[in-house]
């Protein structure tokens, strides 16, 4: 006769994005996940500001480039915030705008940037999805705000911005 011992790891539970917000920054060790929608594009070369890389001694101005490849953004299911997501490596960060994503949170490490006071969570693996959609826009929630409610709790979150004229006085604008 033989035996074989099974044991299965508690699926970890739902945490809003207010709660991840309230923890104290550094590492988490709760076992969770916060679910949303990604609003970042990975194939933007724009996506976040390159960090200057002090490590390499006698070299000035040196940016870390890899900073933007490593860098996407969820946004909360209800479109009241938007977390950054910094990836170990950037062959992690596959996820295609509009996706719905399951992210666990457990190892993971808050940071929070004050004024603006906006979160970022660092430490982003692959094994870290644990459940990837498809890609919708239109399930995504639409909001639309004037410049005056803009408030930090829409850092990272796709807001249209009503009642907004450029004006360019020398030709057109392009972005």
């Amino acid at each position: 006769s033989a035996s074989y011992k099974v044991i299965q790891a508690i699926y970890p539970k739902a945490m809003e994005f207010s709660a991840l917000r309230a923890l104290t920054p550094g590492e988490i060790t709760a076992a969770g996940y916060i679910e949303g929608y990604i609003v970042g594009d990975i194939n933007s070369k724009n996506m976040a500001g390159n960090e200057f890389n002090f490590s390499v001694e006698g070299k000035f101005n040196q940016y870390d480039r890899t900073v933007n490849d490593k860098t996407n953004y969820i946004e909360s299911k209800d479109g009241q915030y938007g977390i950054r997501l910094v990836f170990d490596v950037a062959s992690d960060n596959t996820l295609p705008r509009y996706t719905a994503v399951k992210i666990a949170i457990e190892g993971l490490t808050v940071v929070k940037n004050n004024s603006p006071e906006y979160y970022t969570l660092t430490g982003v693996t692959a094994g870290h999805l644990l459940e990837v959609g498809a890609a919708d826009q239109f399930k995504v929630p639409a909001k639309e705000k004037t410049i005056a409610q803009l408030t930090d709790d829409d850092i990272f979150t796709m807001c249209t911005i009503k009642g907004l004229e450029i004006m360019c006085k020398d030709g057109a604008y392009t972005n």
